[in-house]
């Protein structure tokens, strides 16, 4: 292959690593509070809206991301499932919101029809189906596994992508998968919530002392009556890495509606059980994931790993050939 062959590849295989990352995380809202699963939903946004209680602004986003869920999570709208796409704007001009509430309502009902897929899919060029005369080739057989192995390595990278987003506070998951409204307090009770609060006195390297945000974690116990604001009573996880909060301890917490999901102190949503990591390794990972250096009991790292697999592969090779 030559070289701007290979540059043309990486560039197909960085695209469908940045699209993957971005289907993951509208999958993942498909599974969450975030999606609208019934026509009546959305009827009842239409209604707040008209009533002022939704921005031109905010319904817009709700419901343009409730038809990524479909179209980049699920991936409907490709290939035999109707067509889920629409574009936001005609002519130039923005649609109306009442048109994509209509194409929402669509999608809804021809949605229950197909299955939900059980990952979001790689966007990389297909090996043509070919009737085979006889019996397969190795080459036959070898598009196939390059094929799977390209795939492999796009879905680990997507993934990694995700991690370094939620690192980065981009599109963090935490977020994207909560309610568009804020939870009632009464049906708080028994759930766990995070909380964005300001730490003083964290510790910087070069000695000085700084504050801090940080979500804290912990369940709610019940509602506090008669406040002036929302305050509810929560049994707090113990951090152990923050002087003063190493047990875990009940405190109250006051709960602004407008603060919910969002990046600032007094900020609280829902704790979800989400794990962020790599659910995909290449072969040679998962060799080296394998390997342990048995001389001081310690795991080597990836290059080391690398270096030893060829080592192996080459004496292996040697041996063979000595045997013949």
């Amino acid at each position: 292959m030559s070289e701007k062959e290979e540059i043309l590849k990486q560039k197909g295989l960085d695209k469908a690593t940045g699209e993957l990352a971005d289907s993951i995380c509208y999958y993942s809202m498909y599974h969450s509070d975030a999606c609208i699963k019934d026509i009546k939903e959305v009827t009842k946004l239409l209604k707040k809206h008209n009533q002022d209680k939704i921005t031109d602004t905010g319904m817009e986003q709700i419901l343009k991301e409730n038809i990524r869920m479909r179209t980049k999570g699920c991936g409907w709208g490709k290939g035999s499932t109707p067509d889920f796409h629409i574009s936001w704007s005609q002519d130039n001009t923005k649609r109306p919101l009442q048109e994509l509430a209509a194409h929402l309502k669509k999608i809804i009902k021809l949605e229950k029809k197909y299955d939900v897929p059980p990952e979001p899919k790689v966007d990389l060029p297909q090996r043509p189906e070919m009737a085979v005369l006889g019996t397969a080739t190795d080459d036959y057989y070898d598009l196939d596994s390059k094929f799977q192995k390209e795939e492999k390595k796009v879905r680990k990278s997507a993934q990694q992508v995700c991690k370094d987003r939620e690192a980065r506070g981009d599109k963090s998951v935490y977020s994207m998968n909560q309610s568009w409204f804020p939870i009632p307090l009464n049906e708080l009770v028994g759930q766990r919530i995070d909380y964005l609060d300001k730490f003083y006195g964290v510790g910087k390297e070069d000695g000085t002392k700084s504050t801090a945000l940080r979500w804290c974690q912990g369940e709610v116990m019940k509602v506090l009556k008669d406040k002036k604001t929302p305050q509810v009573l929560v049994n707090w996880d113990a951090m152990p890495d923050v002087k003063g909060y190493e047990k875990s301890c009940k405190e109250p917490v006051e709960l602004l509606d407008s603060k919910w999901n969002k990046d600032r102190p007094g900020a609280w949503r829902k704790d979800l059980d989400i794990e962020i990591g790599n659910k995909y390794e290449t072969d040679e990972d998962e060799e080296c994931n394998s390997v342990n250096d048995g001389s001081d009991g310690r795991d080597m790292d990836i290059e080391e790993c690398k270096s030893e697999i060829e080592k192996s592969e080459s004496e292996s090779e040697i041996d063979v050939s000595n045997d013949n």
